[in-house]
């Protein structure tokens, strides 16, 4: 089996070490912002870049005082040129967060993310489907699973207004289960993509370099690098440990694995499919980002921790590109399984500063699910 060096950048690097919790999402600045205006009695809203202070100012309206935010442009050259815009408005003390380039559901209406910290139960989100869907202006997608260890959140279809009268509409059902408007984050999904443009495709070879022939390994055993010796030699084998590399999915046969790769679960739309240990076609790599990715993970041959279980988790289609609902799905699955100790590994990214996934990130982590995402 062979990976091109220039495949394995997006890898090798965050996957070596299994100790980074970081996740890097791209932003952009563009022109001055506006200001909330006082005035308005409902909403406050503020446009312009994701990289942004804030500073708290009044919002007077019929129930009170709600804070607002003043946005304040950052200029930053690096995340210019990926271009989103980001609009924040507030509606009776919610924050409603929108991108330029928000993900739309089949009907062609924005898809949301709604996220509630803290927690909640199944009954919460029950009701909240059922009486806040203003007669199928508002639809729902998926709804989290708290009473087994998952996330208290929603993902939904509709219009901004739609939004906005089903925050009205559920005040009842809020305030019975004391939700507090600061504690629901509301944004748009958004994009996610391989982070390897090469995108290159993993192919058996047997003339394969041995381990102790990469520098990167070799590196991995060495606290000094000034002892480089050609040899991995590393004090543990990842024997016990669950990996779920939420990728294009893994070619769970490939030779390099040696049985020790399993299908998971798939998660390409906000229906998730489960996989059986023996359903191949479950989760299945037909692009090969993913399985190069679980070869510098946990391959025989390149992989750091030889002796893991690897588990496939499909979160990007089979040319590359997913949504962070799909992400954020796929991490609640793995938060709600069993097996322990365990690694979510993802080698994707995508444009923009998401409040719900990092959210969803620090839920698992609390959860013992150790994290760790490309950074380049």
């Amino acid at each position: 089996m062979a990976w091109g060096k220039h495949s394995m950048k997006s890898c090798s690097a965050q996957l070596a070490i299994h100790m980074l919790l970081l996740v890097v999402f791209k932003a952009v600045s563009r022109e001055a912002d506006t200001t909330c205006e006082a005035e308005h009695a409902d909403d406050c809203g503020t446009s312009g870049s994701l990289m942004t202070q804030t500073r708290t100012v009044r919002q007077k309206s019929e129930r009170g005082f709600y804070e607002g935010h003043e946005t304040v442009n950052m200029e930053n050259e690096n995340d210019a040129r990926d271009g989103v815009e980001a609009r924040i408005s507030k509606h009776r003390g919610f924050e409603i967060r929108e991108f330029s380039h928000a993900e739309s559901c089949p009907n062609g209406e924005k898809r949301w993310m709604v996220f509630v910290k803290g927690g909640c139960r199944n009954a919460f989100l029950d009701e909240v489907r059922e009486k806040c869907g203003l007669e199928g202006q508002i639809s729902f997608e998926y709804a989290g699973d708290p009473d087994h260890g998952g996330m208290c959140w929603l993902v939904e279809c509709g219009t901004k207004e739609a939004l906005k009268e089903e925050l009205t509409k559920c005040e009842t059902v809020l305030n019975k289960y004391g939700i507090l408007p600061e504690n629901v984050m509301i944004e748009n999904d958004a994009p996610t993509s391989a982070l390897d443009d090469s995108m290159s495709m993993m192919a058996d070879s047997a003339g394969a370099t041995t381990a102790t022939d990469l520098w990167g390994l070799d590196r991995i055993d060495e606290r000094d690098i000034q002892n480089i010796d050609n040899d991995y030699t590393p004090p543990n084998t990842g024997k016990g440990v669950h990996v779920f590399v939420a990728d294009t999915g893994i070619l769970v046969k490939h030779n390099d694995f040696g049985g020790r790769a399993i299908p998971a679960f798939e998660v390409l739309s906000s229906r998730p499919r489960m996989c059986t240990s023996s359903d191949t076609t479950c989760a299945a790599d037909r692009q090969g980002h993913g399985t190069h990715c679980a070869g510098t993970i946990g391959g025989k041959k390149y992989g750091v921790a030889k002796e893991a279980t690897l588990h496939a988790v499909k979160v990007l289609s089979d040319t590359g590109s997913g949504s962070f609902s799909w992400f954020i799905e796929a991490l609640e699955l793995t938060e709600k399984s069993p097996k322990r100790p365990a690694v979510f590994s993802a080698s994707l990214g995508g444009r923009g500063k998401l409040t719900t996934v990092k959210t969803a990130i620090d839920k698992a982590v609390a959860a013992g699910v150790m994290v760790v995402v490309a950074a380049g």
